[in-house]
Formats: structure tokens, sequence, C-alpha cells
């Protein structure tokens, strides 16, 4: 049943990040949240199921896979190596992971597509979206407490 609540969640927030006026990243909030309740196989195994179901949803190539997989992967590595109570852990594996995914983002473009991303105008979006990210972390970190829960 837990799972099925996960899923759930998992649609809604793809849904909700496609159709949102603003760029939010709430998968990578999500990743960060099961990383925190569920163990590694499962963190992986909804990071890259979410990047594909954003891949498919409009994404460029299979950029969304590669990033939010390498994001679980991370989440769960930083995981095991700090010390925090949940809701700071969440806080800082956001403050870390969005950065490191937009570069990921970014130089995969760059190194795939061709696409040169601009430093300034690339700079203030990372600085838009990490902003963001941290003030729908303690949102999503609330409604996803008693769900997540083992």
């Amino acid at each position: 049943m837990q799972t099925l609540v996960s899923i759930i969640y998992l649609l809604v927030l793809l849904l909700l990040q496609n159709y949102l006026p603003f760029k939010v990243d709430l998968l990578l909030i999500f990743i960060v949240l099961v990383s925190l309740r569920k163990n590694q196989p499962e963190t992986l195994l909804y990071s890259f199921g979410g990047g594909f179901l954003l891949d498919a949803l409009g994404g460029v190539g299979y950029l969304s896979t590669l990033t939010k997989t390498i994001s679980g992967a991370l989440a769960n590595l930083l995981g095991e190596l700090m010390t925090l109570e949940d809701y700071f852990m969440s806080l800082v594996l956001v403050l870390i992971l969005t950065p490191a995914a937009f570069v990921i983002n970014a130089y995969a473009l760059n190194l795939f597509y061709g696409q040169a991303v601009s430093f300034w105008p690339a700079a203030v979006e990372l600085g838009k979206l990490l902003l963001i990210n941290l003030i729908f972390t303690p949102l999503l970190y609330w409604l996803f407490d008693k769900s997540f829960r083992t």
C-alpha cells in the first residue's frame, strides 16, 4: 500500500512540475524524501522511473533520466555520510543536489546536443530554482512525512 501511495505522489508531482507557471524541481525533492525514508534500490527505482516519465512528458532525449538517477545515487550516498535530523537533511540534500543536477543537465546538453549555456543567465536561473526548491522542500516534507514512515 505504501508503494502505491508513493507512485501516486510521484505521478501527481510530475504533472504539477510540468504545469506550474514557474520552474521547480519537485521530482528532485521527491527523490530526496524517498532517499530518507526508503532503501537504496527503491530510491534508484523512483529516481530512474520519475526521470524517464519526465522525459516522456516532453524532455530532451533521456537527460532527465540521467540527471535524476545520478541525483538519486548521490542522495543515497550523502544521506549515509551525513548524520542530521531528517528535516534538516532534506534541506541540505536539496541545497547540494539542485546545483549538481543543474550542472549535469547543462554539461550533458552541451556535450550531447551542442547547446552552450551562457553563464550569467544560467546562474540567475539556478539561483531562482534553488530558492524555489528550498521553499517547496518543507511543504513536501510535511505532506509526505506520515506516508513515508517505515
